[in-house]
């Protein structure tokens, strides 16, 4: 179910053009390309909504949280079939969500880079020696001295 009407003002405020998924349950993949060789930037749910960018085909061009990609057009609805879904939505109280990236959905939603890029550093030091007082990552360091150290690279890296 697709449709291309763009004339049609949102419900939402903020969007243009309207998009909101129908998938059947879980989670719509948002592609890099127009195509599914190519990579996953991202992950929009079942009544997630976004703003369509254009539309071209079987795929359409969306922008939705801090992602911007392609999905089939199979799964979106837009304009007036956008509006009223939206429009269904808010009237049983549920919240419209917007896409989520991939570092997101597989570590939960709020997580950023500089987290997850934080956490892998401090991993690998993991099982050094223990050391009362010691800031060194490789020759010993207490519990503060180790927050201090992995912090430091972050701030410095």
């Amino acid at each position: 179910m697709h449709s291309a009407a763009a004339t049609a003002p949102s419900v939402v405020e903020g969007y243009s053009l309207l998009g909101v998924v129908t998938a059947e349950k879980g989670y719509i993949n948002i592609r890099e390309e127009a195509n599914t060789d190519s990579e996953i930037v991202g992950k929009i749910r079942k009544d997630g909504i976004c703003e369509v960018v254009s539309i071209e085909e079987d795929w359409c061009e969306i922008e939705s949280g801090e992602i911007k990609g392609y999905i089939s057009s199979e799964y979106l609805l837009s304009g007036a079939d956008a509006n009223e879904k939206a429009e269904e939505l808010l009237a049983e109280g549920k919240e419209l969500e917007t896409a989520i990236t991939m570092m997101e959905y597989r570590y939960g939603k709020g997580v950023t880079d500089i987290q997850m890029e934080i956490c892998e550093y401090a991993r690998q030091f993991v099982g050094n020696p223990y050391r009362w007082g010691g800031t060194s990552l490789t020759k010993g360091a207490d519990c503060s001295g180790f927050t201090l150290a992995v912090y430091s690279n972050a701030l410095n890296g």
